[in-house]
């Protein structure tokens, strides 16, 4: 979900111990709007808020010894069925998880 919703100040800051692929193949501290690295997606202005800031924040909050990796490779508008293995979508996001893989600290 790429997120339309608008964010806070404090919201924009950096989430501890949540990191992000970037395009240059490394891990950097994760902050909004999380879908900045997407290979599909509109355009940077259009990001914003996506639930991917609260579920990072939520398993944090309870597993506070953990880091999170997030791959963010969304498009908003589209459909689930434009998703489905095999699709252009899929496939995208697929090489983007596999890039994560071999991202470095």
């Amino acid at each position: 979900m790429a997120g339309r919703a608008p964010f806070s100040k404090e919201e924009a800051g950096v989430i501890p111990q949540c990191y992000l692929p970037n395009n240059e193949d490394k891990w950097e501290a994760a902050k909004n709007p999380l879908n900045r690295y997407s290979t599909i997606m509109k355009r940077l202005g259009k990001q914003k808020l996506n639930p991917g800031y609260t579920y990072a924040k939520t398993m944090l909050k309870n597993q506070a010894s953990i880091s999170i990796g997030l791959i963010v490779n969304a498009r908003g508008s589209t459909s689930i069925k434009q998703w489905a293995k095999g699709s252009h979508f899929y496939n995208r996001a697929a090489k983007v998880a596999v890039r994560a893989r071999r991202a470095t600290a």
